[in-house]
């Protein structure tokens, strides 16, 4: 039988999932079937995951799709006390074990949102890729301030340029002590970026709140992460021309509208 004579069978499928998540280079490969499955040269580990139902309805909200995992596998530690900070990307395959063509195929593509917790193991909450096609997107603003994405492309400002390389010499929770911060002046790198290596070779990133001397603090928790470890430090921009000119010389590409009248003309005002 093929896979569509068996998907529509009523007693002759045999359904393998095969579940794929991935985190920048990092990926993480399991099966519903009680055994290795081996897809494009590829391992996939058996576990027992169980997923609730694929629906393709008009509310993008209740579009989600939910999958019991155990607690214990690897890509569910990305999600223990904080978010990740790269997005984690899910694929579901779907063969049937009777299949003479061996046939596999793509049945959901998506990325996980959180993953809520419980006795028996974590639930991930799942987003199909396809909501954020049909999501009205974030429309610009005119205002004073820049609303470029710093370091984004519309930014323009080359990350390595103002790249400050250092050592974590303390950990108090969020709040690190590097000598190199020191070296700059206090709140210089507020808003910016602490970047660092994880253990298997992947970077991550925290956003920086607090600078001051050589302590700077995170928005979240740091995984994996010791004294004496190496990280970078990227500065912060408050959007305005000012300080873009000033520490970025980036004027000619600030997105702001420095020059907008105080005084509505609409507002029904005579005179101005």
């Amino acid at each position: 039988m093929t896979y569509s004579a068996q998907e529509y069978s009523a007693t002759g499928g045999a359904p393998v999932e095969l579940y794929l998540f991935e985190r920048g280079v990092a990926s993480w490969r399991y099966t519903s079937a009680d055994e290795t499955q081996i897809h494009l040269d590829h391992a996939y580990t058996p576990a027992p995951i169980e997923r609730g139902s694929i629906d393709d309805i008009a509310d993008l909200n209740r579009r989600q799709l939910q999958i019991d995992i155990p607690r214990d596998l690897a890509v569910v530690q990305q999600f223990i006390a904080y978010p990740p900070g790269e997005v984690v990307t899910l694929k579901v395959f779907r063969s049937h074990r009777t299949d003479v063509d061996n046939e596999m195929r793509v049945i959901w593509v998506g990325r996980v949102l959180s993953a809520r917790w419980n006795r028996a193991g974590a639930t991930l909450v799942c987003e199909p890729i396809s909501t954020s096609l049909k999501r009205t997107g974030l429309r610009r603003r005119y205002g004073r301030q820049c609303d470029h994405v710093l370091y984004g492309p519309r930014c323009g400002v080359t990350p390595a340029t103002y790249r400050v390389q250092g050592t974590v010499a303390a950990i108090t929770g969020k709040q690190f002590s590097i000598a190199a911060a020191a070296g700059q002046a206090d709140g210089y790198f507020n808003g910016g970026y602490l970047w660092w290596q994880l253990p298997d070779g992947r970077k991550d990133a925290r956003m920086i709140i607090g600078h001051v001397g050589d302590l700077v603090t995170l928005a979240a928790v740091m995984p994996a992460v010791s004294v004496d470890d190496a990280v970078e430090l990227y500065p912060g921009c408050d959007h305005t021309i000012s300080l873009c000119d000033s520490r970025f010389g980036n004027s000619e590409n600030n997105g702001g509208f420095m020059f907008t009248p105080g005084a509505n003309p609409f507002g029904g005002k005579t005179l101005y």
